[in-house]
């Protein structure tokens, strides 16, 4: 009898004295927020043409995806976000161009203005692009960063 005792007593105290040193952190089940990338950005202006492109494939499937955030610099160091003129806030839900079976293409057109940028003749802009999700507030990892000198009207 005082076999069998221990024999069921033993693993229980080695499980308590376990869950007593490790502490029982239990961590609350974290969904998975992972968002893909942008690809294949393209940035690029015409000659007598106001306008600036960017254009990118968008492999964003994923139900907690909420749009795209443009980022621009001149010097590709110090970078800002693109603020959306019509909701004035960063998150911009991007028109899509044209969908393929696996992927969205977008295609981004502004005249002289990127806000916070007035666009000057000449100049080299640089831009990447992430994908977020509002319900997480994460983004994805940035596109590959692409420039072009702005050609203005």
């Amino acid at each position: 009898m005082k076999r069998l005792l221990i024999f069921f007593t033993l693993p229980l105290l080695l499980l308590m004295v376990f869950f007593i040193y490790t502490g029982c952190d239990v961590q609350a089940f974290q969904p998975a927020t992972h968002l893909a990338s942008p690809l294949d950005l393209q940035v690029f202006s015409y000659t007598g043409d106001q306008f600036l492109y960017l254009t990118f494939e968008g492999f964003n499937k994923e139900s907690y995806f909420s749009g795209y955030e443009v980022f621009i610099s001149t010097d590709k160091v110090n970078w800002t976000v693109v603020i959306n003129p019509s909701s004035n806030t960063s998150l911009l839900t991007m028109p899509e161009s044209f969908v393929s079976v696996e992927t969205t293409y977008y295609l981004y057109v502004s005249n002289y203005m990127i806000p916070p940028y007035t666009l000057l003749d000449g100049t080299i802009y640089y831009f990447y692009v992430e994908a977020y999700s509002e319900q997480y507030s994460t983004n994805s990892l940035p596109s590959e960063i692409a420039g072009t000198a702005y050609i203005g009207p």
